[in-house]
């Protein structure tokens, strides 16, 4: 059974519990998740509870409890139609509150960040050193959370020793998610999730984890298994999608832009050339706040990881009735689909990597998409 709660999103504290007309979900790897909902305030209960005031953007959260696996954020935008009577209210997770957040200490609340002649304030600049990166990136988060209204019900685990080091600059003003992405981007680089759960039954908070610099990516001990040919089968309705817009043989990193200079990194891998593709190349110039060239080298190297196949990405239903249940994986974990008798993909055994999970509340389905399974 599917159940939905609106909630405060600064103290957790659960303020009802509700039934949309229709309501829908994706949780997607390394991104916030998203929530859609339904409401029809022609019903009488519905009318009751208020839902201008508890619509209210950034205020309150919606969550949904599907087989055992909480998901939920901040309200965001919201359309009414006052013909149908119908209220859309569309929800993301707390990682998206940080898209809007700056990497600034609380002391730029009230410090200039740049002196009487134009200077950059370097006392602002966030300098983080001798940790992994996942703890860097938990570093960044815990800073923003130091700031007025900022509270938010979110545990964090120790942070981890480790051998790296980032400084980003006030005046550049690099929001706190694109500090993350650009953490997991690199070889190496790890996995970051915010996942909601039950504080006590009146209030709910966000676990945040990070992966480490042995293991990154953020996967349970176990492999999960689909046999799509199997009578009676808990996955149906297997599809692929091809995208090669990724491949690539030459790599380019461009940062440290300033008024005379510029840092550019590059990277090459034949085995595409060997193989009698054409050269492909990327461009990454999004990096001008990066000033050390060793982290520039890991911004140039990271699309070779991925660019040499073609992006496949595939996606298939699974029962919400059968094992695996879904209180038993999550996105990022690894599965094994079992396919035969197929015109298209040989036979056999497949391991791939889940990045998004996706459902409603009239399904007892679950759509799963499954990417590539990579090293570093």
């Amino acid at each position: 059974m599917t159940s939905w709660y609106i909630f405060e999103t600064l103290s957790g504290h659960i303020i009802t519990e509700f039934t949309p007309l229709s309501g829908s979900w994706t949780a997607r790897l390394n991104e916030a998740e998203t929530l859609d909902v339904s409401i029809d305030l022609g019903d009488p209960d519905e009318q009751s509870r208020e839902w201008r005031s508890l619509g209210t953007p950034w205020k309150y959260s919606i969550a949904v409890e599907e087989s055992g696996r909480f998901y939920g954020g901040p309200i965001q935008p919201h359309d009414w139609d006052e013909d149908s009577a119908i209220l859309k209210i569309t929800a993301r997770g707390i990682r998206s509150i940080f898209a809007l957040r700056s990497v600034l200490p609380v002391e730029a609340l009230t410090t200039d960040l740049v002196d009487a002649t134009g200077a950059p304030n370097t006392l602002l600049d966030t300098t983080l050193k001798n940790l992994d990166l996942g703890s860097i990136g938990m570093r960044v988060i815990q800073q923003a959370c130091t700031w007025p209204g900022s509270n938010y019900p979110i545990v964090f685990p120790p942070a981890r020793s480790g051998t790296h080091e980032r400084t980003y600059q006030a005046v550049t003003f690099p929001t706190v998610e694109d500090t993350l992405s650009a953490l997991s981007g690199v070889i190496g680089g790890p996995d970051f999730d915010f996942r909601l759960r039950l504080r006590n039954p009146s209030y709910f908070e966000w676990e945040f984890l990070a992966g480490t610099q042995d293991e990154p990516r953020l996967i349970s001990p176990d492999t999960h298994t689909w046999d799509l040919s199997a009578p009676d089968s808990a996955g149906s309705d297997l599809t692929v999608s091809t995208n090669p817009s990724s491949m690539a043989s030459l790599s380019w990193a461009v940062g440290g832009r300033g008024d005379n200079s510029v840092l550019v990194a590059q990277a090459y891998d034949p085995l595409l050339i060997q193989d009698d593709h054409p050269l492909l190349e990327a461009v990454d110039t999004s990096r001008t706040s990066v000033s050390v060239m060793a982290t520039l080298a890991g911004h140039a190297q990271a699309p070779l990881r991925t660019g040499r196949r073609p992006w496949e990405f595939w996606k298939f239903s699974a029962s919400l009735r059968s094992t695996p249940f879904l209180s038993e994986y999550q996105v990022g974990d690894l599965c094994t689909l079992a396919v035969h008798d197929s015109p298209y993909i040989p036979a056999g055994e497949y391991t791939r990597r889940i990045v998004a999970l996706s459902g409603d509340d009239t399904s007892d389905w679950v759509k799963i998409t499954l990417g590539e399974v990579y090293d570093g």
